[in-house]
């Protein structure tokens, strides 16, 4: 109980994501399907595939490490990372290699998967082509303690700049640094044992701007039928 009710929320989170968020692009633009009169538990289940007309990028910054991974984000939804006080190697993007008709890998159809890329490295270093900057991410992932407010310039409060991100989806998550052991390990119901423990908003975040920007181009291209 004390899993779900305290640290379950990055996979709330990414769930909200793909069965909330991503709806609601698609609604909003015309490309989610309609099917009237047909009861709700009959509907066949959503498409996602058009969401790759968006081209949207969902970043991870100090998060990365709770991050439950890219299975559970959509194809056609790109992950990155922004840079924060973490200093080691992060993982990368596989390389979009086909498969070649003569090689004897003709068996596997992802080549890219097997290769070691460059920037890779064993010591656990560093690299900076694995960031980008947050201002060019449509959505962002992040754990904000707004009772114990803790920023630093690598790792600013996004959940507060209302003037760049609106909260799309938040949950609570349990601020360990400011709850008793007992109390964080274990869930019981009750204000007696609750009031020991104190929490944090753990948030998809969207980028206003860019976010409105590709809604209005996606209209756009669809209305001129080339999508």
């Amino acid at each position: 109980m004390a899993l779900w009710h305290y640290y379950h929320a990055p996979m709330t989170v990414v769930w909200a994501f793909e069965t909330q968020e991503i709806p609601r692009l698609l609604n909003v633009t015309g490309l989610l399907p309609t099917y009237p009169g047909i009861p709700h538990d009959e509907t066949p289940r959503i498409d996602l595939t058009p969401i790759k007309h968006f081209d949207l990028k969902l970043c991870v910054a100090k998060e990365w490490h709770r991050f439950p991974g890219s299975y559970l984000v959509p194809d056609g939804v790109v992950i990155e990372f922004v840079k924060s006080e973490f200093n080691g190697l992060l993982p990368g993007h596989f390389e979009n290699i086909p498969a070649e008709i003569n090689s004897t890998s003709t068996l596997w159809l992802r080549p890219g998967t097997s290769r070691i890329p460059n920037t890779q490295n064993d010591l656990n270093k560093e690299e900076p082509s694995r960031y980008v900057n947050a201002n060019s991410c449509d959505y962002l992932i992040d754990l904000d303690f707004p009772l114990h407010p803790v920023e630093s310039p690598l790792e600013p409060r996004y959940a507060v700049d209302t003037k760049t991100w609106d909260r799309v989806f938040c949950r609570s998550f349990i601020d360990v640094r400011h709850s008793r052991l007992l109390t964080r390990a274990f869930w019981v119901p009750g204000q007696a044992w609750q009031k020991s423990n104190e929490f944090g908003d753990y948030c998809l975040l969207r980028n206003k701007e860019l976010v409105n920007k590709k809604e209005i181009a996606v209209k756009g291209r669809l209305s001129q039928g080339e999508i």
